[in-house]
């Protein structure tokens, strides 16, 4: 019916969702208890999986947090 050439549109492709205060707003703090099993069973390579696991848990944390 009509036609369109996108290179006659100016598009903005902002998006709000990648900004701090909509991010801010959208989300609630989170509580997060986390268990570790450190019994014999959990050596080696198992303890290094569990550890490093904790770490990237902790690390999807802010200050509000």
């Amino acid at each position: 019916m009509w036609e369109v050439q996108l290179a006659d549109l100016k598009l903005d492709f902002f998006d709000c969702r990648s900004t701090a205060w909509y991010v801010g707003a959208a989300s609630y703090p989170i509580e997060m208890i986390i268990l570790a099993d450190k019994s014999g069973s959990m050596k080696g390579r198992r303890n290094t999986i569990c550890n490093a696991t904790i770490s990237e848990l902790l690390n999807t944390l802010t200050d509000d947090d």
